[in-house]
C-alpha cells in the first residue's frame, strides 16, 4: 500500500476502524509496536544508547559485521524521525566504530574498507540534507585525519 492509498484509507474511515487497524498492526508487527511505543513514551536518547548498543554488538572483533544490519539500526533510528543532530550522531557513532573495526582489528579485506567509504559517504549526505555540516565539520575533519593516516588514499576515495 503507497502512502497516498493509507492517506485515502484513513479519510475514508471512522475512528474505530483506524484503531482496529492500529491495535492489529502493533500486535502483528515487532517494528510497529516499537515505533508505536516510542512515540507514546518519546525518550531519544534512550533510543539512541540502545542503537549504539545495537551497533556495538554487531560490529564486534570477533564476528563479521553485517554492513546491512549496522545500515538498518541507523535507519531505523531515523526513521523514527527524532531530532537529525541526535541521528547524526549516530551516523558518526556508527561510521568511527565500523572503521575502528577494520583499521585497528586489521579485520576485511577492500571490501570492507569500500564499505566503510560508503558508510562515510551516506553520513555525509546526511549531514548536509540536514544542514548538520558545519556542527559536525571539526570530528568529521579529525576522522579524515584519522583516515589518511590510517589509508593514504582515503582522500580520494572518499570524493
Amino acid at each position: 500500500m503507497s502512502k497516498q492509498a493509507l492517506k485515502k484509507f484513513c479519510k475514508e474511515n471512522d475512528k474505530q476502524a483506524l484503531e482496529a487497524l492500529l491495535q492489529y498492526a502493533y500486535d502483528a508487527s515487532k517494528e510497529v509496536k516499537h515505533v508505536v511505543d516510542f512515540y507514546l513514551d518519546h525518550k531519544p536518547e534512550e533510543e539512541y544508547e540502545k542503537a549504539k548498543v545495537l551497533l556495538n554488538k554487531e560490529i564486534n572483533p570477533r564476528v563479521n559485521p553485517s554492513v546491512r544490519k549496522c545500515k538498518k539500526i541507523v535507519q531505523d533510528f531515523i526513521n523514527l524521525r527524532v531530532e537529525p543532530k541526535l541521528a547524526g550522531e549516530l551516523y558518526l557513532y556508527y561510521v568511527l566504530l565500523f572503521f575502528e573495526y577494520i583499521v585497528f582489528f586489521g579485520i576485511g579485506g577492500e571490501d570492507m574498507g569500500d564499505k566503510v567509504v560508503d558508510a562515510y559517504l551516506d553520513m555525509i549526505k546526511y549531514l548536509e540534507a540536514n544542514n548538520l555540516m558545519e556542527q559536525f565539520r571539526s570530528r568529521i575533519d579529525k576522522f579524515n585525519k584519522r583516515a589518511l593516516d590510517a589509508i593514504p588514499d582515503f582522500d580520494q576515495i572518499a570524493k
